[in-house]
């Protein structure tokens, strides 16, 4: 039990110190130091500070996709599932700031940031990719498919319309490659109707793909 509690703390010092300096200026020894442990017990958690990203990111989104199963599998008409799919992933609340905010610090230095993060985050985007192709598939009869590749292409669609709607709602283009506080993406989370986002971008999606 002790042995998870440090854990958790190395975990919550180092996304501190990542949305305060930046992913690339923190350093083992900055957490170490935040959590008031020797450098070398960091080791006996993580391999390194990827490692640390990477256990950070399966702990965050590896639920998701049972979720999404459910979604998919329970789904009898092609409107509702999309509508639920597109809300779960549209919709976040103040608890979910933090990993925003350091997932996006995290990306601004992407060229620090080690390749089984890159990997982690490729896997997180192949899988999302997939369930709306399973949604499409599930209703193939219902949706607009000319060829093969055009499930692909629907697939990475939405997700980046996804990733687009947090990036312009949070990080706003004047401001986009600028510190950001956790205050200010939790007033921004708190001032966005995600109702109404969610009809809006599930209404496009069913003109866009229906037949």
């Amino acid at each position: 039990m002790k042995k998870q509690v440090k854990r958790e703390e190395i975990i919550q010092a180092a996304k501190k110190l990542i949305i305060e300096k930046g992913y690339r200026k923190t350093s083992v020894e900055d957490i170490t130091n935040e959590v008031g442990i020797a450098k070398g017990s960091f080791y006996t958690y993580f391999k390194s500070k990827d490692y640390l990203m990477e256990t950070l990111l399966i702990e965050k989104l590896g639920s998701r996709s049972e979720t999404v199963k459910g979604i998919i599998d329970s789904g009898e008409k092609f409107e509702d599932v999309i509508r639920e799919y597109v809300e779960y992933y549209l919709t976040v609340s103040v608890d979910d700031a933090e990993f925003i905010l350091v997932m996006t610090t995290m990306m601004r230095s992407v060229d620090s940031v080690g390749e089984i993060v890159i990997e982690r985050l490729e896997k997180d985007k192949e899988r999302r990719k997939q369930e709306f192709i399973k949604i499409l598939k599930k209703f193939k009869n219902e949706v607009e498919i000319r060829e093969e590749k055009d499930y692909e292409r629907y697939g990475l669609l939405v997700f980046g319309m996804i990733n687009t709607f947090y990036i312009n709602n949070l990080f706003p283009c004047e401001n986009r490659f600028v510190e950001t506080s956790l205050t200010e993406v939790k007033n921004k989370i708190n001032s966005i109707n995600f109702e109404y986002e969610s009809k809006f971008m599930t209404d496009v999606l069913i003109k866009l793909v229906r037949k």
